[in-house]
């Protein structure tokens, strides 16, 4: 990518970390544009001087310069590209990163079903402008699971959800509420949560504190009726008119090709008669409710949502907009791919100390995000000259690695480069019309081999 454009936005998103000395934060800056413009899981792929190599190691591994001042500045400095919007979708999800541990010297605990996996957990609220293009990371919470986590039916609701790892989505969602209010706080989050949420401390929390929420239903909720009768949220909405029907795009995933749905809507207002575990007691909270059913599919994995929400949903237009916001949500999966299998490869790093591993990791997240981004731009402004993102040097790599001549005397757009880039990297849907462009896994595959052929036609010219 263009020079001067990756070192903008390293500035922009690294340069407000405060580190206690300023060489820090410039050592910081440069990594920022090393990962960009070299993405890789170790860091011994990422820089290719031993100066540099041990500039990187020196930052990772000092103990007086802690991961929260670096994720805080990534943090701040997504919030910030909110300013202008008047309101953002924020998708919020849980991983895990397994990494190699055997002699169990790295501070990780325990991921996974199989023992010993090791690793570390995570929970991430990314921000997704509302024609879907990815914002960037505006909290993660991070934490290693001691022993296994045992649910048992019955027996899951007996602690106080702080004892829990539930306290993780209401701590993710408090330190996300509170830097969009403080860094843009014209811009309002909704938040699009998944079915591990559906649990009373995160409802509980979204009313109290008023946000503005969405998560999908994993339980046969019981409702308050006005006469009195025991009623469950899934059957009351079967019962009520479609409002409309609408079309969207789902993405491709394993086992899954990609298709364009036809979604029937359905929505009510409901209290949902919700049992709260500390003193046994019931809280009734109110929330509107949209059904979201994929019409003349049968297949496994047929949509069929049921979103309890603090948005209005009275019209077809606004239990409409209930469901788009939900379906952003798959931008976090996607950046999940992009962080730890695709373009940043983040599992692979041999880092020790678990600071240095989320300073890195937290890094590798910032790129992650901003290939989302850049896979959104063929998308929304594929016309634009691919000069202002690809160097010389990459557009004739792009080229030579696909065995074809460039034609100097005809201009290209992005779209024509990122084109070149998605076959290097192997897209196999290009003819496919429920999912004819790329994303950032292929396009992060395809820039690396480009960049690394590009770097040796620099180094050949500037021999010359």
């Amino acid at each position: 990518m263009d020079d001067q454009t990756i070192r903008d936005w390293a500035r922009d998103t690294f340069g407000g970390a405060e580190l206690g000395d300023p060489r820090r934060t410039e050592r910081l800056v440069a990594m920022g544009v090393a990962v960009a413009s070299n993405p890789a899981g170790k860091v011994t792929q990422v820089f290719s001087s031993s100066a540099d190599r041990e500039g990187a190691f020196r930052l990772l591994e000092n103990d007086k310069v802690p991961s929260a001042q670096v994720s805080g500045a990534v943090f701040d400095a997504s919030a910030q590209m909110c300013i202008d919007e008047a309101f953002v979708f924020v998708a919020v999800d849980a991983t895990s990163l397994t990494l190699t541990d055997r002699k169990k010297r790295r501070d990780l605990g325990r991921v996974g079903p199989a023992f010993p996996s090791r690793g570390l957990h995570v929970m991430t609220a990314l921000a997704v402008d509302p024609v879907g293009a990815t914002v960037g990371l505006i909290e993660q919470s991070w934490w290693a699971r001691k022993r296994k986590v045992r649910e048992k039916k019955g027996k899951s609701c007996s602690r106080h959800y702080r004892k829990k790892e539930t306290r993780h989505w209401v701590d993710t969602l408090s330190a996300s509420e509170q830097r969009m209010r403080e860094v843009a706080p014209q811009c309002r989050a909704w938040y699009q949560l998944d079915r591990g949420a559906d649990c009373w401390p995160v409802l509980q929390f979204a009313i109290t504190q008023k946000l503005l929420i969405t998560v999908r239903s994993a339980y046969p909720r019981r409702l308050l009726a006005e006469d009195g009768s025991r009623e469950y949220l899934r059957e009351v909405l079967k019962k009520r008119p479609i409002l409309g029907h609408y079309s969207i795009r789902i993405p491709a995933r394993a086992n899954r090709r990609a298709r364009i749905a036809l979604i029937a809507v359905r929505a009510k207002s409901v209290t949902i008669d919700a049992r709260v575990t500390v003193g046994n007691r019931r809280h009734f909270m109110p929330f509107n409710a949209v059904s979201a059913q994929e019409v003349g599919y049968r297949g496994k994995d047929r949509i069929n949502w049921l979103l309890l929400t603090t948005a209005p949903a009275e019209t077809f237009k606004q239990a409409q907009a209930v469901v788009a916001g939900y379906a952003s949500r798959w931008k976090i999966e996607e950046f999940h791919r992009a962080w730890k299998r695709g373009l940043c490869r983040v599992e692979d790093n041999q880092l020790q100390s678990r600071n240095a591993i989320l300073k890195w990791a937290t890094i590798l997240a910032a790129v992650a995000a901003r290939a989302l981004r850049l896979a959104k731009l063929i998308r929304s402004t594929p016309d634009i000259p691919a000069s202002e993102e690809f160097t010389e040097y990459e557009i004739d790599a792009a080229f030579i690695l696909l065995k074809k001549k460039r034609d100097r005397r005809r201009s290209l757009t992005l779209a024509d480069v990122l084109d070149l880039v998605a076959d290097i990297g192997g897209f196999a849907h290009k003819y496919d019309k429920a999912h004819p462009l790329p994303g950032p896994t292929v396009l992060g595959r395809g820039l690396e081999r480009v960049r690394i052929l590009a770097l040796g036609l620099k180094n050949m010219a500037d021999l010359r």
